[in-house]
């Protein structure tokens, strides 16, 4: 496959961009953090709120944070994707050392990427406040 039709990856340091962090289901909270930004709560009511929110912040390419061991955001956020709920691609944030983080594209069943600057497929300055405007599906 050329490596213009891969999906692509980005290192960077220091400061990461705004991201989805963790999903809080029993209080219904996400939590966004990076970005040079104080940390941000948003709230949502039900599961199907949640689902909503996390197709507007896939369509928005915000990078969900993987959890590795446990169960991240980006965990989750492929659990809907195998559903049927969301679709790819998806934006993941991962650390490779304390202040060393790569942005990925995630696509069922990519084995390589190519190497891409991150404002080419994620949004590396989202406003969590941009969620509030409307939760619920029309």
């Amino acid at each position: 496959m050329a490596a213009d039709r891969l999906p692509r990856y980005a290192l960077g340091a220091g400061a990461p961009p705004m991201h989805l962090a963790q999903v809080r289901l029993e209080t219904g909270e996400l939590r966004f953090v990076g970005g040079g930004r104080d940390e941000t709560v948003i709230g949502f009511a039900s599961r199907e709120a949640l689902v909503v929110l996390l197709a507007r912040l896939q369509a928005a390419r915000v990078p969900f944070a993987s959890g590795h061991r446990v169960e991240g955001p980006a965990e989750l956020a492929r659990h809907l994707v195998d559903d049927g709920r969301l679709e790819p691609p998806l934006v993941e944030i991962t650390w490779r050392d304390p202040g060393a983080w790569t942005l990925r594209e995630l696509h069922p069943g990519a084995l390589e990427w190519h190497v891409a600057e991150a404002t080419q497929f994620a949004c590396v300055d989202f406003d969590p406040a941009t969620l509030m405007e409307r939760q619920e599906p029309a």
